[in-house]
């Protein structure tokens, strides 16, 4: 029966479509981060976190996931994820060191030392953030940096 059970049981979300069940996780997170629910939005992002496309951590979610843990003072933790998704950003082909998602993630690097009163390694950040703006100019996204 329990063999029967299995084979009739319909495929999950997750693996029958990803993309489709990415977007719903993220729209309860959405949806909890608004209502005030950090601890709920927290294990969504988790769980998106830990369920990346072929078993690899899905690295925009952790990087939702370093932004959490900033907001809610938890600067260290913000600091380790934050550095995990740059280190990915630089090396990927569509991104790289000097695109605008690094350098939200500089900024919040900068951020979170700066609130563990870091003030050097803070000032380090916020120089390397200057760098990448100035590289931005001369680079495939030139047209954001007036945004910066």
């Amino acid at each position: 029966l329990d063999t029967k059970q299995k084979q009739a049981a319909p495929e999950p979300l997750r693996t029958a479509d990803y993309a489709s069940w990415t977007s719903l996780m993220m729209s309860l997170g959405c949806m909890e981060h608004e209502l005030g629910n950090p601890s709920t939005y927290e294990a969504i992002t988790r769980e998106l976190v830990e369920s990346g496309p072929n078993d690899t951590k899905n690295m925009p979610a952790l990087q939702s996931l370093s932004w959490l843990f900033e907001d809610t003072g938890r600067y260290a933790e913000a600091e380790a994820a934050a550095r995990e998704v740059l280190l990915w950003m630089e090396q990927h082909p569509l991104l790289g060191r000097d695109s605008p998602q690094a350098l939200g993630c500089m900024r919040l690097l900068a951020k979170s030392r700066w609130k563990q009163k870091r003030y050097a390694e803070a000032d380090d950040w916020h120089s390397q953030c200057q760098l990448a703006i100035a590289r931005m100019r001369e680079g495939k996204f030139a047209k954001y940096c007036d945004e910066e």
